[in-house]
């Protein structure tokens, strides 16, 4: 899969099939359903990015936690997550 260059979330059809594309949780070790829709790893409200590379797939037990007392670690590792992943990706295009 190519991945979207800086796509807004308003594109439903992006927005869609990025759902579609991880109904999984994304989080380490996690392999519970993904909750609602994509998670924004920088906050919406400090940020107005709405691109593939700042949203997740968490379940709804890792999305509490992206907004808990911890908030700002789990931001930090859900980033490093999304290198991670986005690397494997454009790898497995080769």
């Amino acid at each position: 899969m190519m991945l979207p260059k800086k796509v807004p979330v308003k594109d439903q059809e992006f927005y869609r099939q990025y759902q579609a594309d991880h109904p999984m949780c994304e989080y380490t070790g996690c392999s519970k359903a993904a909750w609602l829709g994509p998670h924004h790893i920088i906050f919406k409200s400090k940020i107005r990015l709405d691109t593939w590379e700042n949203l997740i797939a968490l379940c709804q037990e890792h999305h509490d936690l992206a907004h808990g007392n911890d908030s700002r670690e789990v931001r930090i590792e859900l980033q490093e997550l999304k290198i991670k992943l986005k690397k494997e990706m454009e790898n497995a295009d080769t």
